[in-house]
């Protein structure tokens, strides 16, 4: 099982190494090849017994490592849909959508990342008509506007777009790979725009992306004046925004600058309080403790305030992986099993593989 985890996390990576992401013709031809593989391999294995072992060894290294290779591309296909920007720069066009971001404010503008649902496209007859084809984020700027942008709401905005880039300057921040990462096919801004009423999500995400707009609100309002209102926001719901420049740069000096973004390290550290803590409490009471033992009430407390830390966060890609490790080793240590601790975290890393490849 280790073996086939490795052969899926190579043939994972391997991708990362290509100059262009693969294409429904290359997903077609991996998917063919699995099939042959396994079809020649168990003919390979009823012809000859004594290589039955190490047939099916190979078979199974070779087949994860290309299952690999088909999950994380069609996972691409998928998760990064394609804007046809080129028929688009330069153009002010019409989109409706809903704020996928907590805005950040400065005295020129407010910015935020957009969920597009639909776009307005005019045919050649001059009819327009709404295009609900393309699903994906962008990263917007509102120059010189007075209104109230909140998480969650949906608009329709008149927009300019642009192909992501950064500077390729070596050894500085990467800012089209960090638009990569963050799953944000273009960039622009807005023109004009108007507040659409209707509700832009499910009940469970609108619950969500509510309680963090009102926690940011919230501490707004409490830290209006307070020097350590951006760490604050920061380190509670990941909006990094707000930090003063002079903060920011003595985090960059000491090399501390890491420690502000929510990760594994935060959200480890406190379920790891709240396991302990609640551990030690229902161990005070012995009739507790004989109908439910304690860890097990400790594992679903501390994995819970996992959950609600990584929602407050936005659920960014680094709270996920911390969540998905934390669910594995939890739900391990509720059901009582020895498992090895490499096994631990490469089944952990799995989980990581098939959710957020």
């Amino acid at each position: 099982m280790r073996t086939g985890i490795v052969a899926f996390l190579i043939g994972n990576t391997c991708l990362l190494y290509w100059p262009y992401l693969p294409d429904i013709y290359f997903i077609l031809m991996i998917s063919g090849l699995i099939f042959i593989l396994t079809v020649i391999l168990y003919k390979a294995r009823r012809h000859f017994v004594s290589l039955a072992s190490i047939n099916c060894s190979l078979y199974f290294i070779i087949l994860c490592f290309f299952t690999g290779v088909l999950y994380t591309s069609l996972y691409i296909n998928q998760q990064l849909p394609a804007l046809d920007l080129g028929q688009m720069e330069g153009k002010t066009i019409t989109i409706t959508g809903v704020i996928a971001s907590i805005p950040y404010k400065s005295d020129k503008k407010q910015g935020f990342e957009f969920l597009v649902k639909a776009l307005e496209k005019t045919h050649d007859s001059g009819k327009k008509q709404w295009d609900q084809s393309f699903n994906g984020k962008v990263r917007l700027s509102w120059y010189s506007t007075d209104k109230v942008i909140e998480n969650g709401q949906k608009w329709q905005l008149d927009v300019r777009l642009k192909k992501p880039n950064g500077l390729l300057n070596p050894g500085a921040f990467d800012y089209e790979q960090w638009l990569f990462q963050n799953r944000i096919v273009a960039t622009g801004y807005v023109r004009d725009g108007f507040y659409l009423p209707e509700s832009g999500s499910g009940f469970t995400r609108s619950f969500l992306v509510g309680l963090r707009q009102a926690v940011a609100n919230r501490l707004d309002t409490a830290l209006e004046k307070h020097p350590y209102k951006g760490l604050i926001k920061a380190l509670a719901i990941g909006v990094r925004h707000d930090i003063e420049a002079q903060q920011w740069q003595a985090f960059l000096r000491t090399g501390t600058n890491h420690l502000i973004a929510i990760s594994g390290l935060h959200i480890g550290l406190m379920s790891s309080l709240i396991w302990f803590f609640v551990n030690a409490l229902w161990k005070s009471s012995t009739a507790l403790n004989l109908r439910v033992p304690a860890y097990y009430i400790a594992s679903i407390m501390a994995l819970l305030s996992a959950f609600i830390y990584a929602a407050l966060a936005g659920f960014a890609i680094p709270t996920q992986r911390a969540l998905i490790m934390l669910a594995v080793v939890f739900v391990a240590l509720m059901l009582k099993r020895e498992i090895a601790p490499s096994y631990v975290i490469l089944l952990a890393l799995f989980m990581v593989l098939l959710i957020v490849p």
